[in-house]
């Protein structure tokens, strides 16, 4: 009988290990792109891969000012804005250097965006676990990276409402 009550406490558990853990995968996309609905502003800095010696800063392109909207249409996807200024601005008045609008998804750990404006290249955000459960909050740090590899920024977001969307996208 011991033998017996030993081999079911035995499968119990193994059985509790194998379907108590869940892969993040299984619910991380929809409560990310949750979070990430709505105004973020903050810097991004770019940088210029080359090859295996790893990234080396882009002085031609520098830090700039990013604002970004992220809108919902299903569970892991949406669309949304981008502008680009090349200093911080105040009071929202300023005049975009860059501009564009977007299509997102969530997707195997990252954030997938597809650029509307021609010239502009696919990128996908990636996120460390920590700004992940901040995303909710008030930070988003992490990294843009173009498919091809060739350039990387580095951004570092607030969740701050941007009142100038009408002058830019009608």
């Amino acid at each position: 009988m011991k033998k017996i009550f030993t081999y079911l406490t035995v499968c119990a558990a193994v059985m509790m290990v194998f379907t108590g853990c869940k892969k993040e995968e299984e619910f991380e996309p929809a409560e990310v792109a949750t979070n990430l609905v709505g105004d973020w502003q903050g810097h991004i800095q770019e940088f210029k891969r080359y090859g295996d010696t790893g990234n080396t800063y882009n002085p031609n392109r520098g830090r700039k000012w990013v604002v970004m909207r992220f809108n919902k249409t299903t569970d892991t996807e949406g669309t949304g804005y981008q502008l680009e200024f090349n200093n911080e601005f105040m009071n929202n008045t300023p005049s975009a250097d860059d501009m564009s609008k977007f299509n997102w998804k969530v997707r195997e750990g990252r954030i997938e965006i597809t650029y509307l404006t021609s010239g502009w290249d696919e990128v996908y955000m990636t996120y460390d676990k920590k700004s992940r459960d901040n995303i909710n909050g008030s930070v988003f740090k992490g990294e843009f990276m173009t498919y091809s590899g060739q350039y990387k920024f580095v951004f570092d977001y607030s969740k701050k409402t941007f009142t100038g969307w009408d002058t830019y996208f009608k």
